[in-house]
């Protein structure tokens, strides 16, 4: 029988985590705000909703063309709490992607710990 090899997933420490967490709760989500997590730049665009691919579910992130870091987007029409929700999904998943993992791995990665720290 075939041994199935476990996919490798990404691995941010549970204390980096958090000091997203608390970064997350300092900003004031407004347009073009600046941070930084983990030694990596960040910078907040808020959009209107009708910026949004369906697909895109709220939020995606790009290479910067202002800073040297990494745009993340988020539809303005969403509430304070699914704001924080999909920031912290998106660095998380832009963090993945930074250390050479690929777009469907990050995104799992990111989206198992952001349900692990909001539900």
């Amino acid at each position: 029988m075939e041994k199935l090899e476990k996919k490798r997933m990404p691995e941010i420490q549970h204390e980096k985590l958090e000091q997203l967490m608390d970064i997350l709760d300092t900003l004031k989500f407004e347009d073009f705000e600046e941070f930084e997590f983990d030694s990596k730049k960040f910078l907040l665009q808020i959009l209107p909703k009708s910026h949004l691919e369906e697909e895109e579910g709220g939020a995606w992130f790009a290479g910067s063309t202002y800073i040297n870091g990494i745009d993340i987007y988020i539809v303005k029409e969403q509430s304070p709490k699914d704001r924080k929700r999909r920031m912290f999904h998106e660095v998380v998943e832009a963090k993945a992607q930074a250390s050479g993992f690929d777009k469907e791995t990050s995104h799992q990665y990111a989206t198992e710990q952001e349900q692990k720290f909001f539900t």
